[in-house]
């Protein structure tokens, strides 16, 4: 038996922010491997919640007015209110500023490094 919108929704959304909180503690160790674990769970969670979102939002489009006033079309037309499109611009803003925070880390490092393999002892 398929699973309802509304547990597809809860599970996709516990997964997304396990992910996140995955993201967040491999960031603090600087486990880059881990890091790109979690943001591709965190891609796949945010994509099952994208795709019932445009489920929830086909049904209200096809409600008819007098639904649509209804409780349930008010629930529904809440669901289409959420911007779950912004959660891929998210984590695409977070992959890029660990990418562009580890570039300059390992730029600084190198820095370093030449100016050790430079030196000259008397």
């Amino acid at each position: 038996m398929a699973k309802s919108r509304s547990t597809r929704w809860q599970e996709a959304a516990e997964a997304a922010r396990t992910a996140m909180e995955n993201v967040k503690e491999a960031a603090g160790e600087l486990d880059l491997a881990a890091i790109e674990k979690a943001i591709s769970e965190f891609d796949v969670a945010a994509a099952a919640i994208i795709d019932v979102h445009e489920e929830v939002q086909e049904k209200y489009e096809n409600m008819s007015d007098n639904a649509r006033e209804g409780e349930r079309g008010e629930m529904l037309g809440a669901i289409t209110e959420i911007d779950t499109q912004s959660l891929g611009i998210v984590i695409d803003d977070i992959r890029d500023a660990i990418l562009a925070a580890v570039e300059e880390a390992l730029a600084d490092c190198e820095s370093v490094l030449d100016e050790i393999d430079g030196v000259e002892f008397p």
